[in-house]
């Protein structure tokens, strides 16, 4: 069974599937622990959906839904693509809002450096694939991390 067919079998199964317009969904991205999709239509349209590729890796989305409350609660989170709702039993799904990942290298370099300074004591990847311009401003959008 691919991740779709399993992601859509879980949420058929989920009575929140109609409050996130599973019903138009594609994949845009597929990680090593996640899978990351991108919402059509409904109240979430636009946003993106990350699904645990499997058990073990939900602790990814805790981390990340940690790393977004930590943020909120110390006033930092224009560094951070705004986690809109989450899988609070059992952390399959997270649902962020999109970023466009045309992030120049200079930004990227610039960028990295404003965060490492504000966050000296996190190990955070900067891969050009985890940060993107969301709102007009450059911010993590994979930060599993707290």
């Amino acid at each position: 069974m691919s991740i779709i067919d399993k992601l859509k079998a879980f949420m058929d199964n989920n009575p929140a599937r109609l409050k996130f317009g599973l019903n138009e969904i594609q994949e845009v991205s597929y990680g090593t622990t996640r899978v990351a999709f991108e919402i059509y239509s409904g109240p979430m349209s636009g946003c993106i959906l990350k699904f645990a590729r499997d058990g073990k890796m939900r602790s990814i989305n805790k981390a990340e839904v940690a790393t977004w409350k930590m943020a909120e609660k110390k006033g930092k989170t224009e560094y951070f693509c705004p986690i809109v709702d989450h899988d609070a039993e059992s952390y399959n799904w997270i649902i962020m809002e999109r970023a466009n990942m045309n992030v120049s290298i200079t930004e990227r370099r610039e960028f990295r450096k404003e965060v490492e300074e504000e966050f000296p004591d996190q190990f955070i990847d900067f891969a050009s694939c985890n940060i993107g311009r969301h709102e007009g401003d450059i911010k993590l959008v994979d930060y599993d991390w707290a």
